[in-house]
């Protein structure tokens, strides 16, 4: 009789142990799964944001102080004046961009 007993409790602990086991494999996989989805998220994230900077930096150069076609400030005899129609066009070329879906990215932190 005692060694059937033996045998119930060996099973027994080899139960406990196997699931103890099974369950800290499938804790750990878990939280290793969930810190590369936030890295890939954090990755494509930035992806994004880096392209909508892109975005915005081709429309900023209307606003060089270098000499230029269609600049805002132009320069005169040394004298900056404002070209109030290339302002008008970075306006709504800047409001077009920052509505489209390049400023989703730009408006949340990461």
């Amino acid at each position: 009789m005692s060694d059937s007993i033996s045998a119930i409790m060996a099973a027994a602990i080899a139960a406990v142990v196997g699931f103890i086991t099974a369950w800290l494999t499938s804790y750990f996989s878990y939280r290793r799964l969930k810190l590369e989805l936030r890295a890939n998220y954090r990755s494509e994230l930035a992806k994004r944001q880096i392209k909508a900077c892109e975005s915005f930096w081709k429309i900023f150069g209307s606003t060089s102080m270098t000499a230029g076609n269609h600049r805002i400030v132009r320069d005169l005899d040394t004298n900056p004046v404002l070209d109030i129609d290339e302002a008008e066009i970075f306006i709504e070329s800047f409001q077009e961009t920052f509505n489209s879906k390049a400023g989703l990215y730009l408006s949340k932190p990461t």
